[in-house]
Formats: C-alpha cells, structure tokens, sequence
C-alpha cells in the first residue's frame, strides 16, 4: 500500500474488516410485477458413491476443505488486529475471505469516533497496483458494536493477503452483529459475531460468493475459538490441476486455537462439487470430523491428529491421522458401517 494513503486507526479500523455493498450485487431493492417465466434450472446433483478406486480423489478434496482451519485458526488472534501469525498459506474458499478482511483493516478511513450515522469513504492505491475504495460507517463507539460497518470495493488491487501477491476484484462487507470488540484492551474474554458477504470477490484464480457469520471469542491474548457458519457459500477455483466449483451447504466451521503451534478443527456440512476426478456429473456428499483434526499451523496446517469422515450413497471413507501428514483411508463401499479396505497415504500423496 502506498503509505501516504494508509490509514491506521485504533479502535473503530480493527474493530471492522470490509469488502463490497451487497446493495451494488443486488442492484437495490423496488417492486413489480413478479416474471412468470421460471428461469433456468441447475443440474441436479448426484450422490457421490465412495470406492477404492475413487477414495485418493475423495479424500483430496475433503483435506482441502476442513484444512481451511490452518488460515481459520489465524482468525482467532489475529482478524481483528491485523497481524498474521501463521506461517501457513491460505487455501482458497471462505477463509479467503477472512484474510482479505484482516488486510483491510489496515485500509480503514481514519475514525477516531464516526458520530452515529457517518459515512466516510476513500480510495487507497494498493502495493502492486490498482486500487481499493473502502467505505466506513460507525455508530459512535469507540469500540466495535452492532451496525458498525466497512464495504470494500477493489479494482486490480495486488497484494498479500495471507498466500503471496495476489490480484484482488470484487465486493465485500463486513458488519458487527453482535457483541462488541475492543483490539487494544487486554480485558478478556472478548466476544464479537461478524456478517462477511461477498458478491463476485475474485483473488487471484479463485471466485467467492456468498455469505459467512465468524463468531470470534477470545479468552485470552494467544487462545481463541472461531466458528464460521453459512447456510449456502461457494467458490470457484480455476488454477489447479483439476478445476472446480465447490458450495458448501449448512456449513460450520470450528478452530479453537490452544496453543502457539496447535488448532483445534471441527467440521460439518454437505458439498456439491464439480470436481472432475469425482465423476462426469455434479456430486454431493457429506463431510464431518468424529474426531477433531489437530493442525499445526505454523507449519503449514501439518496434520497431528484426528479424523474425517466423507459420506455418500450408501458408502463411505473414513480418514484417520496416524502420524504427521499421514492419513490412514478406509472404505466402507456398501454402508454397512464395516471398512471393507485400509490405505495409508501421506498428505503430499493426495
């Protein structure tokens, strides 16, 4: 960012995260007549039939998703500061989002104490080019509170946002909807609950849509427990080997950091997933942690401990950690709740 257009204010910059107006993707509210003509249906999706042949792929994609936790856990003391404490980079999806809202904070307009009511905007010039407008409403404390609000709005805006340089286009926001957040008190606990929406936010090759709640508690100055839940939220990612869109349904998410080097994670939802090692159709399938998976994340999420689960039409694979960055697979292939077959893999292997 260029510093003389950064600006860093206290309280009210780290109460606040941002990006986009959800009044811009909506287009405004307004009546009429309602069309008669149905719009275009979506495929259906089709359970996803777990198999030996299939479970690497499976369980790919399910590691992918729970181990959003490594950038999750960085949330927990470090979302509403500023200041990133994992050495881990950030996996596309939700918490994408999480980690362009920790660099806004620095983007804030200056607002010792926006009366209630007062909006200020300004356009900041981003490190490696393009720009961010990012536009901040307060409700008069001193502190985060209920209704104080950031929108962001980017345009080629190149910078890190917790993986490497990265081009950032799109809309967020971000509003305080419960409790209250003081950064620079050391009374805690601290309890706040965060509505992030993102419309079309596109960093670097991945494209995120929807809306996520972060519940943040902190007990004390390094412990934490995040919960992010949405009831639909979706992202698109194109630079892999393997291109794919995936929506996470009913979808929560739980890292509890305990210490300096370890989290916590607990997951649950259902995925629909185009992922072509999958299957020529739109699948979906269940995935949920029976045991919760440990994480190092200051070394890069490595895996500690823990389980997954994947369920599909009548089968599933259950993946166990065994060892550091090892998992050990197991296929139920006819739901019976007997794994009919057992290998091991490391997480490079996946």
């Amino acid at each position: 960012m260029s510093r003389s257009k950064i600006v860093r204010s206290a309280a009210p910059q780290a109460a606040l995260v941002a990006l986009l107006s959800l009044l811009t993707a909506c287009g405004g509210g307004g009546g009429g007549a309602a069309d008669p003509t149905p719009g275009p249906v979506g495929p259906v999706a089709v359970q996803l039939v777990v198999t030996p042949s299939n479970q690497q792929a499976v369980a790919a994609e399910a590691v992918q998703i729970a181990g959003e936790g490594t950038s999750v856990a960085d949330l927990g003391g470090s979302l509403v500061t500023g200041a990133q404490v994992s050495g881990g980079a950030a996996l596309p999806g939700p918490v994408a989002i999480a980690g362009v809202a920790r660099k806004m904070l620095a983007m804030a307009p200056r607002t010792p104490a926006l009366a209630t009511g007062v909006t200020q905007t300004e356009t900041v010039a981003c490190s490696g080019g393009g720009t961010v407008t990012v536009t901040a409403s307060g409700s008069g404390s001193a502190n985060a509170v209920p209704g104080d609000a950031l929108s962001l709005s980017a345009s080629g805006c190149v910078e890190d946002f917790g993986g490497g340089n990265a081009r950032l286009n799109g809309h967020l926001t971000l509003t305080i909807t419960a409790g209250s957040f003081d950064s620079v008190s050391s009374t805690y606990p601290k309890d706040v609950t965060l509505r992030m929406q993102a419309s079309s936010l596109s960093l670097a090759n991945v494209l995120l849509d929807g809306a996520l709640d972060l519940h943040l508690v902190q007990s004390d100055s390094v412990r934490a427990a995040v919960t992010m839940t949405s009831p639909s939220f979706s992202w698109k990612v194109t630079a892999v080997s393997t291109p794919r869109t995936l929506t996470l349904k009913n979808y929560s998410h739980r890292v509890e950091t305990f210490s300096f080097d370890g989290a916590r994670i607990q997951i649950s939802a259902t995925v629909e997933s185009d992922n072509p090692s999958l299957g020529t159709a739109l699948t979906t399938y269940d995935i949920g942690t029976p045991e919760a998976v440990v994480v190092n994340p200051f070394a890069n999420g490595m895996l500690l401990s823990g389980s997954m689960k994947v369920t599909g039409k009548g089968s599933a694979l259950l993946m166990t950690v065994t060892g550091n960055d090892t998992l050990q697979l197991q296929v139920d292939t006819n739901g019976d709740g007997t794994y009919d077959t057992s290998r091991s893999l490391s997480r490079l292997q996946l």
